[in-house]
């Protein structure tokens, strides 16, 4: 096989160029990551007004997603409109107004420019024009998604389509409890290679699937066999089987949060069938809910050879930090 050949052997996967080429990478960014409907957030990082995170696409764009005064959640190139400077360098803050350091343009939460060092509106220039580059974003179930271009279609129906059940855990009603970063020194199609194929889980991952029903997932989406050229959809259901008696992916299956989502309130007998659901963007995000807690595992592309995981557990919003001894 050419190094410039970018087939795919059925068994074997993609040519090493498929994963190595700087230009075969920048291509995906703009042909894939930039088209689609990507995970900004939690709805709840962003819960007061002002309250903003940073969120990175690629190697150079850089997205601020945003809670406005009157509590929309919007998202902007991370830019100042004057000369491309960027406003915001933190992965998270508060703040009242988005200010350029470099020339101290000031923006609202909601993109406009509201005041421009020694220039004057409707004489120097009209502030109205100057506002930040909108981009794309919807909120839905307790999450912010953001698209880079102008989407080709609307999100939250594939999403309710895919996770079926969701509204019986009441995702708008939960908050972040941990969240934690793991830089992956490997292309972003192994990484998600890795991610969608269980073959190595039982030698691998003995832990998880001791807890994780392995062999169920064939009954999920994640054993669904597509052909080749065959349209996917791109949001698919994420619900991950437990093997019977366990009521949660954690060590030892049992609960890791008191509290529970929704409808799972009241104590959940081991003997009980666990429910789980979720929903996954095919080319990055795996959003996964069981009844106390609920993982988000989104995987972004940095380089040719860089992938970022950011990895979020959810919890019901009242739940309490538990006091260490």
């Amino acid at each position: 096989m050419k190094t410039g050949d970018l087939s795919a052997d059925p068994i074997v996967g993609l040519s090493r160029n498929s994963y190595m080429s700087h230009a075969q990478f920048q291509h995906e960014l703009l042909a894939i990551h930039h088209v689609s409907w990507l995970y900004g957030c939690h709805a709840s990082e962003v819960g007061l007004p002002g309250e903003f995170v940073t969120r990175q696409v690629g190697r150079d764009d850089s997205i601020i997603i945003v809670r406005g005064e009157d509590g929309q959640v919007r998202a902007f190139a991370n830019l100042c409109r004057h000369r491309g400077s960027r406003l915001c360098h933190e992965d998270h803050g508060h703040v009242r107004r988005l200010v350029c350091p470099y020339h101290q343009w000031r923006y609202a939460t909601d993109g406009n420019l509201r005041s421009a060092n020694r220039m004057r509106d409707g004489i120097d220039l009209n502030f109205a024009d100057h506002g930040l580059v909108a981009i794309a974003a919807e909120t839905w179930g307790g999450h912010v998604f953001i698209c880079l271009s102008d989407p080709q279609a609307p999100l939250a129906p594939l999403l309710s389509a895919a996770a079926v059940g969701l509204s019986d855990y009441s995702p708008e009603a939960t908050k972040v409890a941990a969240r934690r970063c793991y830089p992956i020194a490997a292309n972003w199609k192994l990484v998600m290679e890795n991610f969608w194929e269980c073959y190595h889980c039982a030698t691998r991952h003995p832990e998880f699937s001791a807890i994780a029903d392995v062999g169920g997932l064939e009954d999920t989406d994640f054993g669904t066999v597509t052909e080749p050229g065959a349209a996917l959809s791109p949001v698919i259901g994420g619900a991950l089987p437990l093997k019977p008696g366990f009521t949660s992916l954690t060590l030892d299956g049992r609960p890791a949060c008191r509290r529970r989502f929704g409808r799972f309130q009241s104590e959940i007998a081991v003997s009980d069938p666990v429910q789980t659901t979720g929903f996954i963007l095919r080319h990055s995000t795996a959003v996964t809910y069981f009844p106390d807690h609920g993982i988000v595992l989104d995987f972004q592309p940095r380089g040719v050879d860089q992938t970022l995981l950011v990895a979020r557990w959810l919890v019901p919003a009242d739940a309490v930090k538990a006091k260490t001894m």
